[in-house]
């Protein structure tokens, strides 16, 4: 028997898109402030 889900607790596909998002986004950045302190990561 499956309890259904608070609106709150829903993993809806518009969810886990906007969160993907935000991790690429983080990523990114990362990436940026690497490249900022180290122009030549793949050397």
């Amino acid at each position: 028997e499956q309890l259904p889900a608070a609106p709150g607790d829903q993993v809806t596909p518009q969810n886990l898109v906007s969160s993907r998002q935000a991790e690429v986004k983080d990523a990114s950045r990362a990436e940026r402030g690497k490249s900022l302190t180290n122009p030549y990561p793949n050397v």
